[in-house]
């Protein structure tokens, strides 16, 4: 197969020189795909734009023929790499597309890098979100152990005011059973006062009578 003299063979390490240290692994790849022959480099007049081209008998470009005098977005070919080399027999071959593969790689890359930001912001939010409840929850059981021992003040507070309204309460029913006591010994003074003075008259009209002289009885019985 004869090819374009501009365009250049060169080894697979030399095309792994050019391009970023990130995307070998998968230039790699695309020398052991079975659906690619070639990998062509595609460069800018001024060399410092790159890109990557795959060949293949299933792919859009079939050989080398197809990309002479090819140019995408101002980038034409330079050099290729042979992925035939060291192979007699490739056997069946795979249905894709390596600069796809490269580009769907790189675009998923990305997308993981976005999503590990993403949930690196989310953490932090979850932490400080559990730094807020850790810390409420500590003051909630402050106040819980405050409350606590409130209720406990409480109940002993409770159990001495009900312990001194019964004694209250004993100390009223001793009042009212001394009161009764009097008012009953009042009634009995009283009454002995009554039979005292009863007596007392009794007496003064007994000696009245015993100090009074005896009249001569003038009278004569009839015979």
């Amino acid at each position: 197969m004869s090819t374009d003299h501009t365009i250049r063979e060169i080894s697979r390490e030399t095309l792994l020189k050019s391009v970023d240290r990130s995307k070998r692994k998968a230039v790699e790849a695309l020398f052991t795909d079975r659906d690619v022959d070639y990998v062509v480099l595609l460069e800018s007049p001024d060399r410092k734009r790159r890109n990557l081209l795959t060949v293949g008998p299933n792919l859009e470009y079939p050989d080398l023929t197809a990309t002479f005098g090819l140019k995408i977005d101002d980038l034409e070919p330079s050099a290729y790499v042979s992925t035939q080399k060291g192979t007699l027999n490739k056997g069946p071959r795979f249905l894709s597309r390596a600069a796809g593969q490269i580009e769907q790689l790189e675009s998923l890359i990305s997308e993981l890098r976005k999503e590990k930001k993403r949930l690196h912001l989310k953490l932090d939010q979850a932490l400080k979100t559990v730094e807020i409840v850790t810390a409420d929850r500590t003051t909630l059981e402050k106040l819980k152990r405050q409350l606590d021992q409130q209720q406990i003040e409480q109940a002993s507070l409770q159990n001495q005011i009900d312990m001194r309204e019964a004694d209250l309460l004993k100390m009223e029913e001793d009042l009212l059973d001394r009161m009764n006591q009097l008012i009953q010994k009042e009634a009995e003074l009283e009454q002995w006062e009554e039979d005292m003075f009863a007596r007392e008259r009794h007496l003064a009209l007994a000696t009245k009578d015993k100090s009074a002289p005896e009249l001569p009885d003038t009278t004569h019985a009839l015979r």
